[in-house]
């Protein structure tokens, strides 16, 4: 199963929790993000993000698609050009009007200090609000423009992040890219003293990795189905329930008096090691071993399993 890139815009990169997409994407997509860093040496000054962005370029959390953008393999490709033609005339629609954003800006802000008011439809709010419909725009094209680089040139697995949490009201079925935004909006947002460290450790963990394929599975198997966007999250919620009720169960069968077994086998097994009782000694461990077993088994044969990644990882960064 190839890797899932999951890809933003530089806009958007800024005001994101990266960490929280880092839980469900394998790497992350950031046009101009990897440049800024490798041309400035203290990247921090531009933004307080970029200095952990070039961290995780080196750790492979971050990709460069610029690099793949520029094959000249695309210039014939009629979807990219379809894509990146909009992207440039939009373009040249806002760059203007940035301008006059920033003419009306300084005007207003020297009025509102001397009046001290704020009014909701001057035209200060009505551009701001024209040009910021129009980056969104913008920022669509080029993450739909990139996605195609990427799967076309890369052979990735590549999705346009979406920042929209409202789901669509149509019947139409969800595509994967509303799948993956509905898995967003159900994932917990490491808070900012979570260190990078642990959230690369959560990924390279093999039991980690081994729920997540399984997501991923469920994923592919439910944008077959071809279940409208509420349908999707609904069969989520369920699916959540019914693993977190079997799995509190099963603990329940499989480990009564835990705290008493910890402590009795413990005990046990520092009497044995110290008396040379290897055979007793191998009961006891195999003991906790069988535990073991039995709740990875558990978690295998549970209604749900699929969303075990999702549980996890609220247990581990869920902070409220």
């Amino acid at each position: 199963m190839s890797e899932l890139i999951g890809v933003t815009s530089i806009r958007e990169f800024y005001r994101t929790s990266l960490k929280q997409e880092a839980l469900i994407f394998n790497k992350i997509s950031v046009p101009w993000v990897p440049l800024l860093v490798k041309i400035f040496p203290d990247p921090g000054f531009i933004h307080p993000l970029l200095p952990d962005a070039k961290w995780l370029l080196e750790q492979g959390v971050i990709v460069d698609p610029d690099v793949l953008c520029g094959d000249k393999r695309l210039t014939s490709d009629r979807e990219y050009q379809k894509y990146k033609g909009r992207e440039e005339q939009l373009k040249s629609e806002v760059s203007p009007l940035d301008w006059d954003l920033a003419m009306l800006k300084a005007h207003f802000s020297v009025f509102d200090s001397m009046l001290n008011i704020k009014r909701k439809e001057d035209p200060l709010t009505q551009l701001t609000a024209k040009v910021d419909a129009l980056y969104s725009r913008i920022n669509e094209l080029q993450k739909r423009r990139i996605c195609i680089a990427l799967r076309k040139i890369g052979g990735m697995s590549a999705v346009p992040i979406s920042y929209n949490h409202a789901l669509p009201a149509s019947r139409r079925e969800a595509k994967q890219a509303e799948i993956l935004q509905i898995l967003l909006k159900s994932m917990p947002i490491p808070d900012d003293a979570t260190p990078w460290e642990q959230i690369i450790e959560f990924r390279k963990d093999a039991d980690s990795m081994a729920k997540f394929l399984a997501l991923r599975n469920w994923m592919n198997e439910t944008a077959r189905a071809k279940l409208t966007p509420v349908e999707v999250e609904e069969k989520l919620e369920y699916l959540m329930s019914q693993y977190q009720r079997h799995m509190q169960l099963h603990k329940m069968k499989t480990n009564p008096g835990t705290l008493e077994t910890i402590l009795v086998s413990s005990a046990e097994i520092l009497e044995n090691l110290i008396k040379f009782k290897f055979s007793k000694l191998a009961k006891a461990l195999f003991t906790i071993r069988h535990r073991k077993i039995s709740l990875i088994e558990g978690e295998l044969t549970s209604p749900g399993s699929e969303m075990a990644y999702m549980i996890k990882t609220r247990e581990t960064f869920q902070t409220s």
